[in-house]
């Protein structure tokens, strides 16, 4: 393995601890995309509007991802 191999690897591997994902085969655009809204969504007790603020998004488009990727928990929550 040649220097810039070697440096492409060391760059991959640093990356992949960033996302705190054991290797590429974890790693697809939706999941990552998912996963930051998840945090900030958590981050912001899930604050809509906040959250949508940090994202970068209107509100009401934040309102509609989360009720395309997350119907099961809208659902379970208000059961407690």
């Amino acid at each position: 393995m040649n220097s810039r191999q070697r440096r492409s690897a060391n760059s991959r591997d640093l990356a992949l601890a960033y996302l705190g994902m054991p290797d590429l085969a974890d790693i697809r655009l939706k999941q990552v995309i998912d996963d930051h809204v998840a945090r900030v969504l958590a981050a912001t007790d899930e604050n809509l509007s906040l959250a949508a603020e940090l994202l970068g998004m209107h509100r009401r488009s934040l309102q509609r991802y989360v009720r395309r990727k997350r119907p099961r928990i809208a659902r379970t929550k208000k059961r407690r």
